[in-house]
């Protein structure tokens, strides 16, 4: 049983500069409220879809009862919202429960409820996300809940989302009785907290229990109330009452204040599945080849396991990147953390800040090639990194060759640049500052060949006839343009560089 605690979202905004570790040049942290629309896989009546994050409805209105997250799991999730007879099973009582309300009329559903409801499917799906079970908002049929005897495959949970009715579930957030996930009968569990956060974990929660789960306390309280105050990594155990906090997770009791050491993911596979299959290796030598689309890069996974590691490949030209790991918007439960390897191996930066679940980082790097792990971590003092797995999306944005300024365009700001830093001493400066100073392919120069890459960028962006307006510019910018090129071609004779 969980009760209703209450909740209060408080959305805040904090900019930090980085540590200044190795090539991290900054991040920017947005600490708000999540926003309606959130990204998170799932299939449409059998298709997938990430469904669109800026609409409210992300997979659409219509949609609504034709959700799954593992449409080819054996073992089901049900989130019951249109109503249901509650006779002939466990709970030993004939009580007509009501459709999921919001608004007083269960006999339809307002665009409101059905909102809601999308929401409340995303934040259950992300707690059974690393497992081999389907949680889906389409009745599957009670045949399909029922374990009927050891040769069938198929089986699973009513989760009954509804109002107290009949003075059952008066005071309380949701109900499991003795309900168990295996059982011959259709035996449901019941959620009667609202709200796309307090009605996820209460379902989450409760179906929990149907695995032998039991309540993780908190000193002397039985409930978990969550710790870490609203900010984006307070957290709490999905068996307490964290309703407040950001990060919820399931756990093995390794927190200050626990008298529940359950490993709750022992329990959860007792039921006739186990973990997903992993989606990417755990391996540096083999990761797996990230691609570009002008310019950005877009990928997505799941941390299945406590010491599970997806490893990714990536090329780049020299320049600023925008590196961005983003755990579930609405509710994670992954809090992520990121290694950047270079080509040979060694470690370039290690990316996990304390203050956001999330990797948001601007980053200089050489041209070359960069392999990557993505990994659920810990926040040390609050939570390990037994509950930080889930799903995370990658988002790489790719320098533009010849945007020394790194503002998004090859222009004229980056052919001054070029032409200024063409006249200085490079030697000792970082790979970043010689970058700025137009050394386009990290050699420690700015020479006929950056010269060269410039051209080709600002050509293929503007053409040749803008190029050559750079080259023949009014009469008040003609010594710096033609000094440019008579330096630059000093440089080079009969092809071989002279220095």
């Amino acid at each position: 049983m969980l009760v209703d605690t209450g909740m209060i979202d408080t959305p805040r905004t904090v900019r930090l500069q980085s540590p200044s570790i190795l090539t991290a040049l900054a991040f920017t942290l947005l600490l708000a409220a999540p926003a309606l629309g959130a990204k998170y896989p799932a299939y449409v009546d059998g298709s997938f879809t990430f469904g669109d994050e800026f609409a409210e409805a992300p997979y659409g209105l219509e949609s609504t009862f034709s959700l799954s997250s593992n449409p080819n799991a054996t073992k089901t999730i049900y989130l019951d919202f249109t109503g249901f007879h509650s006779v002939g099973n466990s709970w030993g009582h004939n009580i007509v429960f009501p459709a999921y309300d919001l608004d007083g009329d269960s006999g339809s559903f307002s665009d409101e409820e059905l909102i809601e409801i999308q929401q409340i499917f995303q934040n259950v799906a992300e707690d059974y996300i690393p497992f081999n079970v389907n949680v889906t908002t389409a009745d599957p049929g009670a045949t399909a809940l029922r374990k009927l005897g050891d040769g069938d495959t198929h089986w699973g949970m009513r989760v009954v989302m509804t109002q107290a009715t009949a003075g059952f579930g008066v005071g309380i957030g949701g109900d499991s009785g003795s309900s168990r996930f295996d059982d011959a009968a259709d035996n449901p569990v019941f959620t009667f907290n609202k709200g796309a956060r307090k009605g996820g974990l209460t379902a989450s929660h409760e179906v929990g229990h149907t695995f032998g789960l039991a309540h993780d306390s908190y000193y002397d309280q039985e409930y978990h109330p969550g710790t870490g105050g609203y900010g984006r990594t307070s957290w709490g155990p999905l068996m307490g009452a964290p309703f407040d906090a950001s990060i919820t997770q399931w756990s093995n009791g390794d927190y200050a204040g626990s008298s529940n050491t359950f490993d709750d993911y022992s329990f959860i596979t007792s039921k006739g599945f186990g973990f997903r299959e992993d989606d990417y290796l755990n391996s540096l030598a083999d990761p797996h080849l990230l691609e570009s689309i002008d310019g950005e890069i877009s990928e997505w996974g799941i941390i299945e396991e406590r010491y599970d590691r997806d490893y990714f490949r990536f090329t780049t030209t020299t320049g600023e990147v925008s590196f961005d790991v983003n755990g579930f918007a609405q509710d994670p439960n992954i809090d992520v953390g990121v290694v950047i390897y270079d080509s040979l191996g060694e470690v370039v930066v290690e990316l996990d800040p304390s203050v956001t679940p999330n990797i948001n980082y601007d980053l200089f790097l050489t041209a070359g090639d960069y392999t990557f792990f993505v990994d659920g971590v810990d926040n040390p003092g609050r939570y390990s990194d037994y509950g930080s797995l889930g799903f995370y999306d990658i988002q790489i944005g790719l320098p533009i060759a010849g945007d020394l300024n790194s503002d998004g365009f090859v222009d004229t700001d980056d052919w001054l640049l070029l032409v200024a830093g063409a006249e200085t001493d490079l030697s000792g400066l970082s790979a970043e500052e010689a970058f700025l100073a137009g050394d386009l392919n990290g050699d420690g120069l700015n020479d006929i060949y950056d010269f060269g890459l410039f051209k080709d960028a600002f050509t293929s962006a503007h053409g040749a006839a803008e190029f050559a307006a750079l080259l023949a510019p009014e009469p008040a910018g003609l010594g710096l343009a033609t000094a440019m090129v008579l330096m630059l071609a000093g440089y080079v004779r009969c092809g071989v560089r002279t220095n």
